[in-house]
């Protein structure tokens, strides 16, 4: 062998052992830092958070968050519509509707709507009995 391949093969050998003696080992010292919250509010934020109660209220703010997001993805499949209910035999009556995918679970009477027009002094609106017996009388006699 020559001089030259016998420099080569000393190299080779001695050259990771000497960048490996100058390396020095990476550390996070993790168990030596400080995680926890400094400032009062946060620590408070921390304790709401956790608690079950806290949770509770988080989980309903997002349940009425996703009541408008219908048919977006996490978001509920219900929804509420306010329309004007036009009715043989009633008045035009302001309506709110609750859905849910589609189907009408619950309508509840708003308002009557009075027409602009009329000369005619506003009536009173007639108590919640009158109005449920008004409503069950027109369906006993249209069926």
């Amino acid at each position: 062998m020559s001089l030259r391949n016998r420099l080569i093969v000393v190299l080779i050998a001695v050259v990771p052992a000497v960048a490996g003696a100058g390396q020095q080992s990476f550390r996070l010292n993790l168990g030596s830092m400080n995680v926890a919250p400094q400032d009062p509010r946060s620590e408070q934020r921390l304790a709401e958070w956790n608690s079950p109660m806290g949770r509770l209220q988080y989980d309903l703010a997002e349940q009425r968050a996703g009541l408008g997001r219908s048919g977006l993805v996490g978001g509920s499949t219900g929804g509420v519509a306010v329309r004007v209910k036009l009715q043989r035999g009633f008045r035009a009556n302001l309506v709110a509707i609750f859905q849910d995918a589609g189907t009408e679970l619950y309508e509840q009477r708003l308002a009557p709507i009075r027409w602009p027009w009329s000369k005619k002094p506003a009536e009173p609106v007639p108590s919640l009995d009158e109005q449920l017996s008004e409503l069950l009388g027109h369906r006993l006699t249209t069926r």
